[in-house]
């Protein structure tokens, strides 16, 4: 999901167009909320499990090398992909996937929202973000270290190390492809 994680500002906080004139106090941990605003597109959303089995049953299954994880067809973790064609149209799947191709889609959630005011950061990261990062841990990260792109990415880096028992320099220097994927 998107999720917005920002400093709330308060009247009579010091900011901008408050009641005083004062300088904002340092924010505490409950200044910086995060907020989800869409919803995981996996199999793990009744609303898209049901999406998909109304499809076909085989369209969600337990992926043998992933821990079990709910898979659209046991392959891909996302029900909704630009890409992954062969889960989307029959001509263009692999036969052991035929089965289940027309489950995955393309056609995006659209949602609108209005922030309140005084949020300071927008984070829009993909689902091997969210999978591997909890909210409040790159909220805090954030405010500590700065709302910055690299904070995200450092911050799902440190939690990925932690859960496979390795340093994040060394799962830095793993090479592309799938023993790298393997690892997140």
């Amino acid at each position: 999901g998107w999720e917005v994680g920002g400093k709330r500002k308060r009247p009579g906080d010091g900011s901008p167009g408050s009641a005083s004139g004062s300088p904002s106090p340092e924010p505490s941990d409950d200044d910086w909320l995060p907020i989800q605003l869409t919803a995981d597109h996996t199999c793990y959303n009744a609303a898209e499990a049901g999406r998909l089995l109304s499809i076909s049953p085989a369209c969600i299954r337990k992926a043998s090398n992933s821990c079990g994880i709910k898979r659209v067809g046991g392959s891909l973790a996302v029900t909704r992909a630009l890409g992954d064609a062969y889960l989307k149209h029959r001509p263009l799947s692999f036969q052991s996937y035929a089965s289940v191709a027309g489950c995955v889609t393309a056609e995006p959630e659209v949602k609108s929202h209005a922030l309140p005011e005084g949020v300071v950061c927008l984070v829009l990261a993909s689902d091997g973000v969210w999978e591997h990062t909890d909210p409040h841990v790159l909220s805090r990260s954030m405010k500590d270290r700065g709302a910055t792109a690299s904070v995200v990415v450092d911050v799902a880096m440190e939690s990925v190390a932690r859960v496979r028992g390795l340093d994040v320099e060394d799962l830095r220097k793993l090479k592309q492809g799938r023993g790298r994927r393997g690892k997140h």
